[in-house]
């Protein structure tokens, strides 16, 4: 060990020995007094003769003054394999110059001579600010292990083969690096407890950026800092102090308007040797971040970072401000980081990677990642953004602009070998590129957006404004952009002849248009959550089979806005996969035509509630409800809102039924092929025109209010038959619409024996109602006996109950719960020819339709009984 310590010291590296035991290490006794100079030689032989001889420690300290470490703590990023990600996007040439080592935690070493300062420490964290990569030089005061530590070991070189790096070299290490970084709140105690305040937060410039930022701190002249803060206000003490320790001297800063007599406490100090400015006030009207900052920003701020703080924190800016100081400085900056560099070799040019060059081409180019939710940890996927107009891409996409620019930028001799020797590898380079960070458009609380050729459509409660792309604060898919031109039109289309044909009347058709205005208006609010669901206007259910323009809504929606189709014949409600497609951009999920049955109450959290998406085979995440999509149904099965939950969740739009299998859309449309790309434009802006006149009375009057009679009765008519088994409602028909006509109990019995199938049975028709005035007992028991027996079915009295109930609920008949000695509980019906239950539907028509049934059977009216017949 002895004769290794010799040697390395020799070839200008300091180490300390280390004991290693039982799987801990052990240091020699105050080593923390050695960063200065390290051991001697005699030192050395005495600590190793005391047994600390199976291991060496390196010394980042003043002892190795150009000796500089990367430290990849892969432990604090599991599953990311940060090392090989980050050597992927290192120059080969510049990798086979670093010595590297793996570590006892299955992390890396990775070491290099730099004869330039960087004060940089930490590189890359993770989400809860744990180190990812870490650099250590000689202001770091501390040591790292190294073989032939036990369980360290060298994979490329060793230090005794250390090669110096130039400052840029050294800069694209640090750059790949920053790329890790995904730390963004609190900081983790050594106890594993979350601390309340962040750790510092050192702004870093988006990548395009960060070459100029780098030679701009490194050039500009030392008191550039306090000469440009005194420009700005600030005044200067020029006495140059130390401050006994570890950052040098520093000059005295005030802020401005700080008067003679405040200047006992200092705002700031600036340490000139290192270019760097600790700030102390949080004075309103100082926007660099102080010690004390609640943001936990960083306060040992380099020139670039106090620029950027001074210019609100905008990367754009000051990169125009580092720029125009550079040209004024005389600081030379590089026009372009080309992709590659040639020199001349024994056997002509030899061609060399610029890894950085072809990242920034990437970024400029407008090539990046977007999160498919908020989630940390959310899946990402490559889009393209070009003049705020964002473009979904895969790998194919990257390499063809690739190779479209080299073919431009380059002869083609070169091109071509440039192609040949990188192309292949070019996904390799961009393993890291950088995150999506901007806003997609969406509508406001008081406005909503649509995306045309020339600009977007800006639409309000009474106006409209056109908006170019490059004048936009956010950005938009070009899915959502129609391909052709927005022109006015207020001319009645196709479209809107059919809106005119499924309307009842002005009222109806002005409550539809305020219904899909909701739809079309992609804001969502947690106090007004709802649910649009289209249904035909008929009494009948047999007669809801489609056909009636349903699924030319849902065409319209779907051409307007970003929507999801569910075939609702194969909506599998029990898996927890049917919302895989859902992404955070999808702005209606459009369920077309389910089963009937459909269980309504799982869609109350698509409703109201944040999105889960669980993808097969892949993580799953959450949308958050303001970006996830509104819920539009078109259905032949009219639900049961019967609680106050349903009713509130859903906006049950009915349309008339217009078309059948004898008469068409294509009849009356002589075949027109709406909504398609070969759709007539004139039809098309009219429709348009239409969507635009829906959005602006949602917006103006909200859900327009709309009541009808006859949709009304039409509705329980199908609820009933839906809902209630048949013969039920025949029994129960049978019992009101006689008690309606009959005078007293013995007319009333009279009149239902022709209808009793088990006439002289104990569980007999007769034995099921009595009357009695004002109102129509009914007795549950024997009625579901009589049901039993006289139409052969199976069913529980709990059932039985709950349907009778469902049945007086939707005709709105007065019922009160009674019990007797003979019968148990029974129902009484109270006042059937009162207003109370004038909207009893089905048994206004049943005596109609048995008046031959009556008349057949002998039965005869009795005298003044002008209601019979």
């Amino acid at each position: 060990m002895l004769e290794l310590i010799r040697e390395l010291d020799y070839a200008g590296v300091k180490v300390l020995p280390i004991k290693y035991t039982n799987g801990r290490i052990y240091h020699i006794y105050e080593y923390n007094t050695k960063f200065d100079n390290g051991l001697s030689d005699d030192e050395h032989r005495e600590w190793i003769g005391k047994g600390f001889s199976n291991g060496i420690a390196v010394l980042m300290s003043k002892a190795n003054p150009n000796l500089k470490c990367l430290d990849f703590d892969e432990k604090n990023a599991i599953g990311r394999n940060v090392f090989e990600n980050w050597k992927a996007l290192i120059d080969p040439i510049i990798y086979s110059k670093l010595v590297i080592e793996r570590t006892r935690s299955n992390g890396y070493h990775v070491y290099f001579l730099c004869n330039d300062k960087c004060d940089v420490h930490g590189i890359a964290y993770n989400d809860e600010g744990r180190e990812v990569i870490g650099l250590r030089g000689d202001n770091f005061n501390g040591i790292t292990y190294c073989a032939p530590t036990p369980k360290y070991s060298f994979i490329q070189r060793s230090l005794l083969e250390l090669e110096t790096l130039d400052f840029d070299e050294m800069m694209q290490l640090i750059d790949c690096g920053y790329q890790f970084n995904t730390y963004k709140g609190n900081a983790i105690t050594s106890s594993g407890g979350v601390k309340q305040r962040s750790i510092a937060k050192f702004p870093q410039p988006p990548i395009k950026y960060k070459q100029v930022m780098d030679i701009f701190d490194a050039k500009v002249d030392e008191m550039f800092i306090p000469n440009y803060l005194e420009s700005l206000g600030w005044s200067l003490n020029n006495r140059r102090l130390g401050n006994g320790k570890d950052y040098g001297k520093f000059i005295e800063l005030y802020r401005p308007g700080k008067g003679e007599d405040e200047r006992t406490v200092r705002s700031a100090s600036y340490y000139y040797d290192s270019k760097r400015l600790s700030v102390y006030t949080d004075s309103v009207g100082v926007k660099l971040p102080s010690i004390n900052n609640s943001e936990g920003l960083a306060s040992w701020l380099s020139p670039y970072q106090v620029l950027f703080y001074l210019n609100d924190r905008n990367w754009d800016e000051t990169s125009r401000v580092v720029v125009d100081l550079c040209g004024q400085m005389g600081i030379e900056l590089p026009e372009r980081v080309p992709m590659v560099s040639s020199s001349a070799g024994r056997n002509g040019l030899i061609w060399r990677l610029e890894i950085r060059g072809i990242q920034l081409w990437a970024i400029e180019s407008g090539f990046m990642m977007m999160k498919m939710s908020i989630d940390d940890d959310a899946p990402s996927r490559l889009i393209r953004v070009v003049e705020n107009v964002i473009y979904d891409i895969d790998e194919s996409d990257i390499q063809r602009a690739f190779v479209d620019f080299v073919m431009v930028e380059y002869l083609e001799a070169d091109a071509q070998r440039l192609l040949i020797a990188f192309l292949p590898r070019l996904m390799s380079y961009l393993t890291i590129l950088p995150q999506f960070d901007g806003n997609v458009l969406r509508d406001g609380s008081d406005c909503s957006y649509l995306l045309f050729n020339n600009g977007v459509l800006k639409v309000s409660g009474s106006e409209v404004e056109l908006i170019k792309y490059n004048e936009l604060d956010s950005y938009v898919f070009v899915r959502d952009i129609k391909p052709f031109d927005y022109k006015p039109n207020n001319d009645a289309g196709s479209f809107v002849q059919f809106i005119n044909m499924i309307s009842l009347d002005e009222g109806h058709k002005r409550f539809l248009m305020s219904a899909f205005g909701y739809i079309l208006h992609n804001f969502k609010r947690k106090s007004f959550a709802k649910a649009v669901m289209i249904i035909e206007d008929v009494d009948d259910q047999e007669e809801a089979r489609g056909r009636s323009g349903k699924g030319l809504l849902g065409q319209f929606i779907k051409w307007i806005r970003q929507t999801i189709e569910q075939d609702g014949r194969n909506y599998k409600t029990d898996s927890q996969f049917k919302m895989q497609r859902i992404s955070p951009w999808t702005q209606v999920f459009y369920l077309n035509d389910p089963q009937k049955g459909l269980p309504i109450q799982q869609f109350y959290n698509y409703i109201t509630d944040d999105f889960l998406i669980e993808n097969k085979g892949k993580k799953s995440y959450t949308i958050p409800f303001n970006k996830s999509p509104k819920v539009f149904i078109t259905t032949n099965f009219l639900p049961s809102l019967e609680s106050d939950s349903d009713k509130d969740r859903f906006i049950v739009v009915p349309i008339k039924k217009v078309f059948s299998s004898s008469y068409r859309l294509k009849d009356a449309f002589n075949g027109q092929d709406f909504f398609s790309e070969e759709w007539d434009y004139y039809e098309k802006m009219s429709a348009i025109n239409f969507a635009i006149e829906c959005i602006q009375v949602y917006l103006k009057d909200g859900i327009v209010d709309y009541n009808n009679a006859k949709m009304d009765d039409n509705k329980a008519k199908r609820l009933l038959q839906d809902q209630v088994p048949e013969f039920i409602i025949e029994v129960l028909e049978q019992g009101i619409s006689t008690y309606k006509l009959a005078k007293n109990h013995l007319e009333f019995e009279e009149m239902m024996t022709p209808y009793d199938q088990l006439l002289h049975d104990k569980d007999s028709l007769l034995g099921c109602f009595e009357w009695e005035a004002g109102g129509l007992n009914v007795y549950n028991s024997h009625l579901l006996r009589y049901c039993i027996k006289a139409f052969k079915v199976k069913m529980l009295d709990k059932y039985f109950s709950r349907k009778v109930k469902t049945y007086c609920d939707i005709n709105q008949l007065e019922v009160s719960q009674k019990r007797s000695i003979k019968h148990g509980r029974f129902i009484f019906i109270h006042n059937l020819d009162s207003h109370q239950n004038k909207k009893l539907m089905a048994s206004d028509g049943f005596l109609m339709a048995n008046d031959g049934k009556l008349m057949a059977s002998g039965y005869e009216p009795i005298i003044n009984n002008d209601n019979m017949f």
